[in-house]
C-alpha cells in the first residue's frame, strides 16, 4: 500500500534486481574488473569500497545499504539503478538493515580478503539453498564480521529467506534462541522458529514488524476489530488484495461499520465466512483522517500472520467490519503463538525499557522539539535534590507529582549548578574521553608527560560518594546524538549494577599496570533527553537501552491558554497528521507546545522563524511528505 509516498517494501525487488545483476557479473570473464567498473559509475572512483584490490558481491549490497541515509539515499541509489541498468524503481520504504556511518561495512579488513568464499556465499544465498556451515563459517570468522553484520547481509541478499539476528530482531526475544546462532545449522533453525510465529509471512514483513515495534513506532493497544475479505458481501474472497497491498477494505457506507475508529497499533483479525485468515497490526486509517467513507480509502495493515484455519468462527454475519471482542478468543485458541507476542510486546508497554521501574535511576524523557524535555529534566532534578521524592515515584504517576502542592517539578528554574546538578550535551563528536576519562598531555620542566583526567561524569560520581546522604544528577541533553556505547564504554554495565565495582579503561595514573575501579553510588541520577522526530540521530541501542527507563514528554495542547495559540497549533497538528510519513508516529513529530507560546515572542515571529522552518526541515529529511507539503506549510498563518 501506498501512504504518504512511500510504497511497503519496495526496497525489496530493487535489491532482488541488483542480486541478479551481480549473480549475472560472476559468469564474466572479466568479472572484477567489470564489476569495479560498475561500482565507479555508482559510487565514484573514489569510493571507500574501490579503494582495495578486490571486491565482492557481499560487501557491494552492505556497503550500499550503509548509504541509506535521508538526504544522499535517493541520489546514491539513482546512480546504482543508472550502472546496473536496473529498472526496479527508486526505493521509498528505507526500512531495511543500515549499517552506521562508523561501522566497517566490508568484509575484508583491508589485507586479506576472501573474495571466491564470499562468491559462493552470495550465489548459496540467492537461491535460498541452506547455507554450507564451512561457507557460513568461513565468513563469520572474517575480521570484523560479527553475526549481526553477516546475517543482515544475508538479508538483504534474499530477503526471502533469511532475517537478521541484531537487536530488532532480539526485540522479539521470547522466540530467540538460548544461544548465539553462531554455525549454519543454529542460524536456520533461529529463522525457522520466527517465521512459525509470523506464519506464511516473508522474513521482510518480519523485519519490518520488529523494527517498528523496537524502535517504539508501532504500540500494540488491546483494542481488536474483525474484517471480512469479502468486501462486497458477495461470494468473492479479496484475501490476495489485503495482502498483497497490505491492507483492509470495505465495499460500502455503511453507518454501522466503525471504519474510522481502528488506530495505530490495533489488531485486525481476518475472515472469509466463517475461515480465518490472518492477523494484522493498524499502520494507518484513511477513514479516520477523512473522518468519513471513501471508496478509495482503507486501513494500512501490517500483516504478521496469513495462514488460514477453517471452522473459526460460528454463525458469523455479513458485517465487513466490527468490534472483534465476542471472537478474539476463537482467533486465540487458533494463533496461540501470535497472541502470545502480541500481548508480550503490550505488556512492555512498546518502550522496551527492559528495566524495572523499582528503584529508577537512570530516565530518559523522549519526545518531539519543543515539548519541554531539557525543562523537565531539570525540574525532576531540582525535584530529587531538595528530596521531595525519587523517579520511581515520579515515573509511576507524573501528573501527580507535577501537581502536589509546593512540587518543584512544576516550577521554571534554572537549577544546574555544576555541584549537585551537572549538565553535558552529546554530539556526534563526543567520546570517552570527553565523557568518562582521558588522558593529557603536558609539558613540565621541559618534558613532556601525561596524566590521567577525570572528565564530566567521574568528576560528579566523585562527589556524590564524597556525599552520600545527598542526591546529585548528571543531566545528558541529546543523550542519542553521541556514539553510546563508544562513550560509556564499561559504564554500560555499572548503570545498572550500582554499588558493583567496575574497571575503567584508564587507570589512575597514565603508567598504571592496573586499572582504577569505579562504583556508580545510588545517590547519583542520570536524566537523558532525546528528540523523537529526528531520523540522522541514532536509536539507543538493546544493552543501553535496557539500563534506562523512558518517559513520553509530549506535545500538549492542554497547556496553551491562548485562543490563537490554540488555533495555530491545531492546524499544525492536522498538517503533520496529513502528511506524516508512516515509519513515523504523528506524535513524535508534532513541534511541541512551547513553540505556540507567545511569551516574550509574538506568535506571527514564531511561526515565521521557528515553526515553518522546522517543518521544512521536516519535508527535507523525509519525515514529511506529500505533493503539495511545503505549499500546506507556507499557507500557515495566525
Amino acid at each position: 500500500m501506498e501512504q504518504n509516498g512511500i510504497t511497503l517494501y519496495d526496497w525489496v525487488p530493487f535489491f532482488e534486481e541488483l542480486g541478479n545483476r551481480l549473480s549475472e557479473i560472476r559468469q564474466r570473464t572479466d568479472r572484477d574488473q567489470y564489476l569495479r567498473t560498475r561500482l565507479g559509475d555508482a559510487f565514484g572512483e573514489n569510493s571507500t569500497i574501490l579503494q582495495y584490490p578486490e571486491v565482492d558481491p557481499v560487501s557491494c549490497l552492505y556497503f550500499l545499504a550503509q548509504k541509506n541515509t535521508t538526504r544522499k539515499g535517493p541520489d546514491v541509489y539513482a546512480a546504482v539503478q543508472r550502472a546496473f541498468d536496473l529498472e526496479s524503481q527508486i526505493p521509498t520504504d528505507w526500512t531495511f538493515p543500515t549499517p552506521s556511518p562508523n561501522t566497517i561495512s566490508l568484509f575484508h579488513d583491508g589485507k586479506n580478503f576472501y573474495t571466491e568464499l564470499l562468491w559462493d556465499l552470495f550465489t548459496v544465498a540467492r537461491r535460498g539453498d541452506p547455507l554450507p556451515e564451512e561457507t557460513f563459517g568461513g565468513a563469520l570468522a572474517i575480521k570484523g564480521v560479527a553475526l549481526a553484520k553477516l546475517t543482515q547481509a544475508l538479508f538483504l541478499i534474499n530477503p526471502r529467506a533469511y532475517l537478521p539476528y541484531d537487536d530488532r530482531l532480539k526485540h522479539l526475544h521470547e522466540q530467540m534462541p538460548q544461544e548465539a546462532p553462531e554455525s549454519a545449522g543454529a542460524y536456520s533453525s533461529y529463522v525457522n522458529s520466527l517465521l512459525q510465529v509470523f506464519s506464511n509471512c516473508e522474513p521482510y514483513e518480519v523485519n519490518l514488524f520488529a523494527y517498528l515495534t523496537h524502535s517504539g513506532q508501532l504500540r500494540i493497544t488491546k483494542n481488536h476489530y474483525l474484517v471480512s475479505t469479502n468486501v462486497y458481501a458477495k461470494d468473492v474472497d479479496y484475501r490476495k488484495e489485503f495482502f498483497e497491498r497490505n491492507h483492509v477494505r470495505v465495499g460500502g457506507d455503511n453507518k454501522i461499520y466503525p471504519i474510522t475508529e481502528p488506530s495505530r497499533g490495533d489488531i485486525i483479525l481476518a475472515r472469509f465466512g466463517d475461515t480465518a485468515v490472518g492477523i494484522g497490526v493498524v499502520l494507518h486509517n484513511e477513514y479516520q483522517k477523512a473522518g468519513e467513507f471513501n471508496p478509495s480509502h482503507s486501513i494500512s495493515v501490517l500483516w504478521i500472520n496469513k495462514r488460514e484455519v477453517a471452522n473459526v468462527l460460528k454463525n458469523p454475519r455479513n458485517p465487513a467490519l466490527v468490534h472483534a471482542e465476542k471472537h478474539r478468543d476463537r482467533f486465540k485458541q487458533h494463533y496461540p503463538a501470535t497472541f502470545h507476542l502480541l500481548e508480550s510486546l503490550r505488556k512492555k508497554g512498546n518502550d522496551l525499557e527492559h528495566f524495572s521501574t523499582d528503584n529508577v535511576k537512570n530516565l530518559v524523557l523522549h519526545g518531539p522539539p519543543g515539548s519541554g524535555k531539557t525543562r523537565l529534566a531539570k525540574q525532576l532534578a531540582r525535584y530529587l535534590t531538595q528530596k521531595q521524592g525519587t523517579l520511581q515515584k515520579y515515573v509511576a504517576n507524573p501528573e501527580g507529582q507535577s501537581n502536589e502542592p509546593g512540587s518543584t517539578v512544576s516550577e521554571d528554574v534554572d537549577v544546574v549548578d555544576g555541584f549537585y546538578i551537572d549538565l553535558v550535551q552529546f554530539h556526534p563528536a563526543y567520546t570517552y574521553e570527553d565523557f568518562v576519562r582521558g588522558i593529557s598531555a603536558e609539558v613540565i620542566d621541559g618534558s613532556m608527560t601525561y596524566q590521567v583526567t577525570d572528565r564530566t561524569f567521574m568528576d560528579i560520581v566523585s562527589r556524590a560518594q564524597d556525599e552520600p546522604a545527598e542526591a546529585f544528577v548528571l543531566i545528558i541533553d541529546e543523550i542519542n546524538r553521541a556514539n553510546l556505547p563508544a562513550v560509556f564504554g564499561e559504564l554500560i554495565y555499572a548503570l545498572e549494577y550500582r554499588g558493583e565495582p567496575v574497571r575503567l579503561m584508564y587507570g589512575e595514573h597514565a603508567n598504571s599496570s592496573q586499572a582504577q575501579q569505579v562504583t556508580i553510588p545510588n545517590n547519583l541520577y542520570v536524566i537523558g533527553t532525546m528528540n523523537t522526530a529526528d531520523r540522522s540521530i541514532g536509536h539507543i541501542d538493546y544493552a543501553l537501552r535496557r539500563r534506562f527507563a523512558f518517559l513520553n514528554v509530549p506535545s500538549r495542547l492542554d497547556v496553551l491558554t491562548d485562543d490563537k495559540g490554540r488555533n495555530l497549533y491545531e492546524r499544525v497538528r492536522n498538517l503533520v497528521e496529513e502528511c506524516c510519513a508512516p515509519d513515523f508516529s504523528h506524535d513524535d513529530i508534532m513541534p511541541g507546545h512551547s513553540y505556540f507560546l507567545s511569551t516574550g515572542m509574538e506568535l506571527n515571529a514564531r511561526l515565521e522563524i521557528e515553526i515553518k522552518p522546522l517543518l521544512y526541515d521536516y519535508v527535507r529529511d523525509g519525515v514529511l511528505m506529500g505533493e503539495d507539503v511545503k505549499n500546506k506549510i507556507g499557507d500557515l498563518g495566525v
